[in-house]
């Protein structure tokens, strides 16, 4: 009978090692989930005065850029370019928001221009959204497609709050 219960207590304690371990896992992987959604928005201290491209009359956004890389460190595009190669695997819009008030909404949207020598009519390729507020840098990432770059003229529209606010061209060579 001593031998049972033994047995059975160290079962019991088994079984609720597992279900704590289960929901210590569950916690971290919840936690995690959470966190990730909202790495896109990055806070800084001040906007960046020194790009090419910083805008005038388009509160808030106080610079907006494109690139391949984005230096977690500095802020910074690592180098800010127009033309990208048709091998390229992704290009990154940093927009830079200054004193914006809350819950403000900018739309990056990315079209096509000229394709493959042709007009396009200004066709919509894709369109992301997010959200800040304060001195904020929003990263927007557009990646290769499956098929391949088409070789064009493209731009990426910022929309702040729904009112267009500045486009900035681009190509892919």
């Amino acid at each position: 009978m001593l031998v049972r219960s033994i047995c059975e207590t160290s079962q019991l304690d088994r079984m609720l090692k597992a279900r704590l371990t289960i929901t210590a896992v569950l916690i971290i992987v919840v936690l995690f989930l959470i966190t990730g959604c909202y790495t896109e928005q990055i806070i800084t201290e001040t906007p960046n005065s020194s790009s090419t491209h910083p805008t005038t009359n388009t509160a808030p956004i106080s610079y907006a850029g494109l690139g391949t890389m984005f230096n977690t460190k500095t802020r910074q595009l690592v180098s800010e370019i127009d033309a990208f190669n048709d091998d390229n695997p992704t290009i990154i819009l940093l927009v830079k928001l200054f004193e914006a008030p809350p819950s403000t909404r900018v739309r990056a949207r990315w079209s096509f221009a000229k394709l493959d020598g042709e007009e396009s009519k200004d066709e919509v390729y894709v369109e992301h959204e997010r959200v800040g507020e304060g001195n904020t840098d929003l990263l927007y990432y557009l990646y290769k497609p499956s098929q391949g770059w088409r070789k064009g003229d493209y731009k990426v529209t910022l929309l702040v709050n729904g009112e267009e606010k500045m486009t900035l061209p681009f190509k892919i060579e």
